[in-house]
């Protein structure tokens, strides 16, 4: 009975957005996002939703935010991305998103069921190549579609996660894995509400159709250009975590050569590229890595064709970088659980050698911004308070 009830209720929404222009249609959509957003955080009803107010500061993080997705979904009849909360923060954003993608599979018609996307065949190859024991040709298989694509910096805006506070900004780097996105800091930002204005940025070339970035240089200044406009004149701490680290630092280096410096950077459980090939080179740690993010895919993000050239790109492009000493404070958390009991006898811990503090927090590599996020969030809220003080 459910499943044939939101049928009917597909059917009439598409009957109801049928032949009307794309302002009507939006402001339909804007009131179905509303009703959505405030079922799921426990509000009263849409009246309580600003259609403008940033929903990850409304109270999202990346499970609610895939339930807002699946709800969406169910009564569209679309297949929407998990990352869409953090890609369209904002009720009108969503409303707009989801005009788009009605339009694209016939809104009104009966076609709208034909945006359910099927399986998809790259991302199905790699995950068959690495589960044969293959991987090293399902890399290689990366990078040759990845020069495939064509290049340049695509317009990506951040995304504010939380506002408020007398603190220094934190903005956040997203990594370059195939899951990386805003959606990665959703629970850490959320224990520095009130307190600090937490900013994601995400990186450019993740996004269907979209360009990915020619070089280091262009991609760093890049997002040089976004950390001053987040920071509107104001401190700031630069935060990476995992791959997003790297970034994090290499803008940083860029920022402080241009006098403009951070008041900190945070690096969470980041593997510098010469350390990381390393431990790649062992076969048991990118097994056990490339799992994960097989595991996780179905929560945060899907792993295609896009993500997973784009991951193979940035891998490249940082392949040759290494630190150089910053004269802001360096922290670097770190993972104290393995991945793996498979990796218990290696050398799996992380080093960096420009950071002046190197603490161990609870959980593994994934899960110290997952189940452990606000503890993470806490042992950086301490740090803050030395370098503050």
């Amino acid at each position: 009975r459910r499943t044939a009830a939101a049928g009917t209720d597909r059917t009439s929404l598409r009957r109801r957005l049928a032949g009307r222009p794309p302002a009507e249609q939006q402001e339909m959509l804007v009131e179905l996002v509303r009703g959505e957003v405030a079922a799921v955080l426990g509000h009263p009803g849409p009246g309580s939703v600003s259609p403008s107010q940033p929903l990850a500061e409304a109270g999202f993080d990346s499970l609610t935010a895939v339930e807002l997705r699946n709800r969406l979904g169910e009564a569209t009849a679309l297949r929407l991305p998990t990352t869409l909360v953090f890609e369209h923060p904002t009720a009108v954003a969503l409303a707009g998103q989801l005009v788009e993608r009605l339009a694209d599979s016939g809104a009104g018609g009966d076609g709208a069921e034909g945006a359910a996307e099927g399986p998809d065949v790259f991302g199905a190859l790699f995950r068959e190549a690495c589960a044969q024991g293959r991987t090293d040709e399902g890399f290689a298989f990366l990078r040759s579609a990845a020069g495939l694509r064509p290049r340049g910096i695509a317009p990506v805006e951040p995304v504010r996660l939380g506002a408020g506070g007398s603190g220094p900004a934190l903005i956040c780097v997203s990594s370059h894995v195939a899951l990386g996105g805003a959606h990665e800091y959703a629970r850490f930002a959320a224990s520095f509400r009130g307190q600090h204005p937490v900013w994601a940025l995400p990186n450019p070339g993740f996004e269907l159709s979209a360009p990915l970035p020619p070089g280091r240089e262009a991609l760093v200044e890049a997002h040089a250009e976004h950390v001053l406009r987040c920071a509107d004149k104001g401190p700031f701490v630069l935060v990476g975590s995992s791959s997003g680290g790297v970034i994090a630092h290499a803008v940083a280096a860029l920022l402080e050569a241009a006098g403009t410096p951070p008041a900190g950077v945070v690096l969470l459980d980041s593997y510098a590229p010469r350390i990381l090939d390393s431990a790649l080179a062992a076969t048991a740690f990118r097994d056990v890595l490339v799992e994960g993010l097989h595991e996780r895919q179905s929560a945060f993000a899907r792993l295609d064709f896009t993500r997973l050239t784009a991951m193979s790109w940035y891998g490249e492009l940082f392949a040759q970088w290494e630190a150089e000493p910053l004269g802001a404070p360096v922290l670097l958390l770190r993972a104290s659980e393995p991945l793996s009991p498979v990796l218990e006898k290696e050398d799996w811990r992380t080093v960096w050698k420009t950071a002046h503090t190197t603490l161990d927090v609870a959980g593994n590599h994934f899960t110290l911004m997952e189940a452990h996020a606000s503890s993470t969030a806490q042992a950086v809220r301490e740090w803050l308070g030395t370098v503050a003080g």
